[in-house]
């Protein structure tokens, strides 16, 4: 068995650390070869599955179909005629009959067998223990003051022409948020879900004033955005100084709220702190959150804290295991209860339907879909390019793209070596303003807004369309052209006008993953070297170069690292060749940072092909959601 999975690391079809997980587990615990042979072969699918992000392994896919994902069908069809096992009762046998596996209940083990799926032991606790959180009816409201309660969502979110024909969802919103302990609102970019918060924290200080209010994210660029966006909307209320105390000022990543720190890469440790003096915790851009980090969360939380999630589904879903608010949002599809959509219509005065049909209800009555832009009119192209490729339409993206019938969007087809050097003349021109900023000596905060309004994004990190070979070429062309002048200090790493993102949460700097500042100096002459951060508060950070924890160019970013930011103006390029990261999501995730004006370049292959790929997360999530509000009722 082992040969062939050494066959399948030279492909690059797993990594180093499955094989080595499954001989580890089988090594001294097999009493047969038959058994040794099975047991490592489900060892080594549920390690390379968990390593692509999924939750667990079914072990109906322990066939050649499904072992590589229907590829390498010769290799794989020996790995399971190796294993000498052909169905699931037999798996099952097999699997329940060894000492590394179990159902969990009744004793530990390395590997879980439940409900048909094998997981990692600490991957089906986490896994658990989310299930039953959203699970719970978690109402948080004396329903005697409903009249008050809708008073003031009237005052709040007053009717316009609009709402006397639609429901407004952000009304709704506030109204599921004030109500209940744990809710989720969800939404894509200018759904208006900054606005909603503003709003619903002034009814909830109305009810339960005083209120120690936080506000987080998964990075600090998320965190920061949020803080600013709160910011602007407390001014548009003409709130007084008392008031306004008790609007948290900056947004603070989740890390630094949950104390964790990765270890090996692989897990995330944690201490518990007092979440005693938290009233309301507010959780934005949770697409980012993964299994493990969600667990965590929970765990840290107390049972009087309101817990208010934010996000957008078809977003890019986290880096490490599951997709957690893609199956949160599917007990949406089971509709409020009854009770429920009588109390919201009550209070907001619009008919909410109900499902009078399915038996689950549970965390679906805490949860609200924001259906209305309020960010572009009808007639913007890039709110309707990212409603095509959320919903898989290729062939109407592909028309538009080709026939340039979408407003503010532009698509330059990548057919030869020419067009990516005007790709790269065209990033060039856009990033002029900020470096003759620099060269006049203006204002730091100045020249970081400016660039913060744009944005070079791509997909890969190397070759001629990945991170470090595109922020490599425009250097080389800033350079030619005189707006930058590494050559004179010795070294090419570094010069006036730099911008660079940091790569490692550093506390004691106030620095974390994610954050962007630009290099700047006193004098063009002297090396000097000082980077300016620009603050939530609209204040600069200044810190030595010498001093700077990991960090890298950022005229060009991926789309991951994107994630939970906007721009003004946003470039996108695309590979000219197929890779596994090219997924709707990932497209979706590029389009959505624009908030004005996106160029694309790529090929019509490139683009069909990921549309046609929505990401996939296996998981039991759901299914245990399902089982668990079924228990409870």
């Amino acid at each position: 068995m082992e040969k062939f999975f050494f066959a399948a690391e030279e492909l690059g079809l797993c990594r180093s650390l499955d094989i080595f997980f499954a001989k580890m587990l089988t090594k001294y615990l097999c009493s047969t070869k038959k058994e040794k042979n099975a047991l490592m072969l489900a060892s080594f699918c549920v390690s390379m599955y968990q390593g692509k992000g999924h939750v667990c392994f079914p072990i109906r896919f322990l066939t050649p179909e499904y072992i590589f994902e229907g590829d390498f069908l010769d290799l794989s069809e020996k790995m399971w005629k190796k294993s000498g096992v052909f169905s699931i009762k037999e798996w099952k046998t097999v699997l329940f009959s060894s000492s590394i596996v179990s159902n969990g209940m009744d004793i530990i083990t390395p590997l879980i067998l439940d409900n048909e799926k094998l997981y990692l032991y600490r991957i089906w606790k986490n896994e658990c223990m989310v299930a039953d959180f959203f699970s719970q009816s978690n109402v948080m409201f004396d329903f005697k003051k409903k009249v008050e309660l809708s008073i003031l969502l009237n005052k709040y979110f007053p009717q316009n022409d609009v709402c006397v024909k639609f429901v407004d969802w952000q009304k709704v919103a506030a109204a599921v948020a004030v109500t209940h302990r744990v809710s989720l609102i969800c939404g894509g970019p200018g759904t208006g879900k900054t606005a909603i918060i503003a709003k619903l924290l002034m009814i909830l200080l109305y009810f339960f004033s005083p209120l120690r209010i936080v506000m987080s994210a998964p990075t600090a660029k998320a965190a920061l955005k949020m803080g600013e966006s709160l910011y602007y909307f407390i001014h548009t209320l003409n709130l007084d100084n008392e008031q306004k105390k008790f609007f948290p000022n900056i947004g603070i990543t989740l890390h630094s709220l949950f104390n964790m720190k990765r270890i090996f890469h692989e897990k995330l440790f944690y201490s518990n702190i007092n979440f005693v003096d938290i009233d309301v915790l507010i959780i934005d851009e949770i697409s980012m959150i993964d299994l493990n980090m969600m667990s965590i969360i929970i765990s840290s939380l107390s049972s009087k804290i309101r817990v208010i999630f934010l996000g957008d589904r078809y977003q890019l879903p986290a880096i490490g295991i599951g997709s957690v608010l893609k199956d949160i949002c599917q007990i949406y599809n089971f509709g409020y209860s009854f009770k429920r959509s009588k109390e919201l219509c009550e209070l907001t005065g619009f008919d909410i339907s109900c499902n009078k049909k399915k038996r689950y209800f549970g965390f679906s009555d805490s949860i609200c879909f924001l259906q209305r832009n309020y960010r572009f009119d009808e007639s913007s192209g890039i709110a309707k390019l990212a409603n095509y490729i959320k919903n898989g339409d290729y062939s109407t993206v592909l028309m538009l793209l080709k026939n340039n019938a979408l407003k503010n969007v532009h698509y330059c087809f990548m057919e030869n070596l020419n067009i990516y050097e005007n790709m790269l003349n065209f990033s060039i021109s856009v990033y002029k303003e900020y470096l003759f900023r620099i060269h006049k000596f203006d204002d730091p905060k100045i020249i970081l807004t400016l660039f913060n309004k744009i944005r070079l994004l791509c997909v890969l990190k190397k070759g001629p369309f990945g991170m470090f070979d595109l922020n490599m070429h425009l250097e080389q062309l800033l350079c030619k052209l005189g707006f930058i002048s590494y050559q004179k200090y010795g070294l090419c790493d570094n010069y006036i006008g730099r911008p660079i993102m940091i790569l490692k949460n550093t506390p004691l700097l106030g620095l974390y993953n994610g954050d962007i500042g630009i290099v700047l100096s006193k004098s063009l002459e002297k090396e000097d070297f000082e980077v300016y951060f620009l603050l939530s508060n609209k204040k600069i950070k200044k810190v030595s170069y010498s001093i700077l924890p990991k960090h890298e160019t950022a005229f060009v970013t991926t789309v991951h690292k994107s994630q939970g930011l906007e721009f003004d103006n946003v470039i996108l390029v695309l590979p000219n060749f197929v890779t596994p990261l090219l997924t709707r999501e990932l497209l979706y995730t590029a389009v959505t940072r624009s908030k004005k004006c996106l160029t694309i370049y790529g090929t019509n292959n490139i683009l069909r092909y990921a549309i046609r790929r929505k990401t996939v997360r296996i998981s039991g999530l759901i299914e245990r959601i399902k089982k668990n509000i079924s228990f409870f009722r």
